[in-house]
């Protein structure tokens, strides 16, 4: 994958990378859209809640 400020960027980009590699085979996948870019959350305690609320409230029935 392979981001850039425009597609000139990124396809200079390819051309470094197919220079540095050799690799000539590549397809490009132009995004039709820009979502909001949002940061991952790796380490949260949403797992642990979610599981205490829920399994629990099965286990007593």
């Amino acid at each position: 994958m392979v981001h850039g400020r425009s597609a000139r960027e990124c396809e200079a980009t390819i051309e470094a990378i197919r220079d540095e590699t050799g690799v000539d085979e590549h397809a490009l996948l132009w995004s039709m859209k820009e979502y909001k870019k949002v940061r991952i959350k790796y380490f949260t305690d949403d797992w642990s809640d979610w599981t205490a609320k829920n399994l629990s409230a099965s286990n007593k029935s």
